[in-house]
């Protein structure tokens, strides 16, 4: 539906919502920082023309458990070199693969974050 189509459309469907008090001011504040010409045809754009972005938290925990046990194994390097004074160039390429796959998984998410703006 292109600019003209959608604001010369008649409107037949009404739609009530109940905002709190907190949540109307808020919305009043969006609407009058949006250039829209009513509170109608800002919460009529809003609704329609949002971009939906959908990920799981499971997405989330996972990489948050991945960048735990990543720093967790910096630690224990750190704490034997400090002990031994030998550093394993294995143990840096192990820690540093996980937070590459963890750095790949943060620009997907990144990336599918910007797409959904276009």
């Amino acid at each position: 539906m292109d600019k003209k189509d959608y604001e010369q459309e008649q409107r037949k469907n009404r739609v009530t919502i109940r905002y709190s008090d907190s949540e109307y001011e808020m919305l009043k504040k969006k609407y009058e920082l949006s250039g829209c010409l009513t509170l109608s045809s800002y919460i009529r754009f809003v609704s329609l023309m949002a971009h939906i972005i959908r990920y799981t938290g499971d997405d989330i925990k996972g990489i948050r458990q991945d960048f735990h046990g990543a720093t967790n194994n910096l630690n224990q390097i750190a704490k034997r070199v400090n002990a031994t004074g030998v550093l394993y160039p294995d143990d840096l390429k192990e820690v540093k693969e996980k937070i590459d796959d963890i750095w790949r998984r943060l620009i997907y998410i990144q990336s599918c974050l910007r797409l959904s703006k276009q």
